[in-house]
């Protein structure tokens, strides 16, 4: 068999990706009395995403130099159909918020390589490989919150999840418990954990989290879970200063990592992910606020074939520091400089640099918040950096949202 792309005269690398999603939903409430909520929701996602990967060279091909291109393009789709429905009801210092969701998650991806060889047509091929998966779920779970004081709080909850998909089907409760204490005044500690599922990047209407504790996502697979260990503390030491410290140790199976400009994702047996951050927020005055964070990482996993130690894409610290104004118009103003540490990059355990990038926000939400716009700007001077050994990330990019609450 003919070896392509193995020889000096390599002309070119021409990369391309376009992606897309679409979140949208239906919802409607009914107030049968204080702390009496009924909700119900049907829920539509659809992501889709595209990659090309062209090179294009002069190799020798039986002894002759010929020109040779190359291109492996990848297609992939995932769209979501969820109904939920929800409970709330309360009792003095008791809460109770139950529930069921179901669906179906339809995921399509289709493969190409094709080489082209001008001189020897008889030497061009083309492959496909397509893969089509149909996933089945549903989950039924039970919130219980229970103010003891005005100073500690207790919050349980149960999921129970059901996926079948094509070939297997799962079987899984996910608990989670809370406690938030305030030991002295304007103080409040957080512990919590919760074990939480894949969700398919769908909108939902049960609970997200315990005592105020939400957990770091991470990609996961249809049947992977993670396992997160939480702790917060919450401080105001005046009028106009608050900070926060956080820490989580995940522990999680069947990971899922998205790959910059491709379809196919990193998938690993297990991860572990700690991290520590400590936030600060000033309030200045005349609508403006002042905040910066700082977060410590440090992930591992046990996988076969990897070089280094930590978990691809996981960077090594992150920080931000931000100005915002706001005011009575319900308009709001960010720029912010973010900063992402040295994490490895490929399986051979390449580091990639560590950067700085400037970035702004502007939100309304004019009508009673009904309508939210939002104008997004990133990388506004244009700094250098990687996603991928070789894969050079965003310029100055601009995004805008349109979100309608009905």
């Amino acid at each position: 068999a003919q070896d392509f792309f193995n020889v000096p005269g390599f002309l070119s690398v021409d990369l391309g990706v376009d992606a897309s999603e679409l979140s949208s939903g239906v919802a409607w409430s009914h107030t049968f009395g204080y702390q009496n909520i009924l909700n119900a929701a049907v829920f539509y996602t659809d992501r889709k995403a595209s990659t090309s990967d062209t090179r294009t060279g002069v190799e020798i091909v039986e002894g002759v130099p010929s020109f040779v291109s190359g291109t492996t393009t990848a297609d992939g789709r995932q769209r979501s159909y969820i109904a939920a429905i929800s409970h709330m009801i309360g009792e003095d210092d008791l809460v109770w918020r139950y529930g069921v969701e179901g669906g179906v998650v339809k995921s399509e991806s289709v493969e190409t390589f094709a080489l082209d060889i001008p001189s020897r047509p008889d030497l061009s091929f083309e492959i496909s490989d397509a893969e089509d998966d149909h996933t089945r779920m549903g989950r039924a779970y039970l919130d219980l919150r229970y103010e003891v004081s005005q100073d500690l709080t207790l919050e349980a909850a149960l999921f129970g999840r059901i996926l079948d998909t094509d070939t297997d089907r799962i079987n899984r409760f996910e608990p989670r418990l809370g406690l938030a204490w305030s030991p002295i005044e304007n103080h409040w500690l957080r512990f919590g954990y919760l074990r939480e599922g894949e969700n398919f990047s769908s909108p939902t209407l049960a609970p997200i989290g315990v005592v105020g504790l939400q957990s770091n996502q991470i990609g996961l697979a249809d049947d992977g879970y993670i396992d997160t260990f939480a702790f917060r503390w919450d401080a105001q030491w005046s009028d106009r200063f608050f900070t926060a410290f956080d820490y989580q140790h995940q522990e999680a199976k069947n990971v899922s990592l998205a790959q910059p400009l491709l379809v196919n994702t990193l998938d690993f047996e297990e991860a572990r992910i700690d991290r520590a951050a400590l936030t600060a927020n000033l309030a200045l005055g005349h609508g403006f606020g002042l905040s910066a964070t700082y977060a410590h990482l440090d992930s591992s996993t046990p996988e076969p074939g990897w070089g280094g130690d930590s978990l691809i894409f996981v960077p090594d610290q992150t920080a931000q520091v931000a100005l915002t104004w706001v005011n009575t118009a319900d308009i709001k103003m960010t720029l912010a400089g973010n900063y992402v540490g040295e994490r490895v990059g490929n399986a051979a355990g390449t580091v990639l640099d560590d950067y700085w990038t400037l970035d702004a926000a502007l939100q309304w939400e004019p009508f009673d918040k009904q309508i939210e716009l939002e104008l997004s700007a990133y990388n506004l001077l244009d700094e250098d950096f990687e996603l991928a050994p070789g894969v050079k990330g965003w310029g100055p990019t601009v995004k805008g949202t349109l979100s309608v609450r009905f």
